[in-house]
């Protein structure tokens, strides 16, 4: 839970974008979502797939009156990056669920995150050995996989869903960096390879980007 001394307006965070759509991947994939990417990142992965560097300092009050605007009617909200783990979101958290909210992460599973959340997705992008990755505990891993990767270790972690994600051909490089600018560079050969890993695995299912194909943000 957030600090209750803590006032949503006295809390700043600082927001890349938000935006109306529907859940492209993972266990809620074709539902309708309010997206709040925040900026920042404590890693520099070359196949990022997103724009984080980049965001504007906001109240909680005021990305609730944005997300509202936006969103309409709906409340499926998913807070993602860049790494949101890295702010203090436990106030930003507790505004949405006192509003009605259906509160969703996406995290690299290398902060500790608000009990209050009501569903957790990890993406590992280091070793889950590390005493950096410190979420054990959620309700879906997601390991995005490149030809020729192993099939994931999920020892000591605990979940309902795991899930194989294909690593997409990366456009970062140049003058443009890591977080700059979003990747949307299909990998059907790498879908296959991850296709054949779940074929070989009851514990894993196939999570594909889908409104990459589909040519949606």
């Amino acid at each position: 839970m957030g600090n209750p001394n803590v006032s949503s307006n006295s809390t700043i965070i600082r927001v890349n974008s938000i935006f109306y759509t529907i859940q492209g991947e993972g266990f809620h994939s074709g539902a309708r979502a309010v997206f709040i990417r925040l900026s920042g990142c404590n890693l520099a992965c070359g196949f990022c797939d997103t724009e984080f560097k980049y965001g504007e300092p906001r109240t909680c009050s005021w990305i609730l009156s944005e997300v509202e605007m936006v969103g309409g009617s709906c409340k499926f909200i998913v807070l993602t990056g860049g790494e949101p783990g890295m702010q203090n979101i436990g106030p930003l958290v507790d505004l949405l669920k006192k509003n009605d909210f259906y509160v969703t992460i996406e995290t690299n599973g290398m902060y500790e995150l608000p009990s209050s959340l009501d569903w957790v997705c990890v993406s590992p992008k280091t070793s889950i050995k590390s005493d950096k990755f410190v979420v054990r505990k959620a309700d879906e891993y997601k390991f995005v996989v490149g030809l020729y990767g192993k099939v994931p270790n999920t020892s000591g972690l605990s979940a309902s869903h795991y899930w194989l994600s294909p690593k997409n051909g990366s456009s970062i490089g140049g003058e443009i960096k890591v977080g700059e600018k979003s990747c949307n560079r299909l990998d059907s050969v790498a879908a296959q390879y991850c296709v054949q890993m779940v074929k070989e695995s009851s514990k894993f299912k196939l999570s594909l980007q889908t409104h990459k194909y589909l040519g949606i943000k």
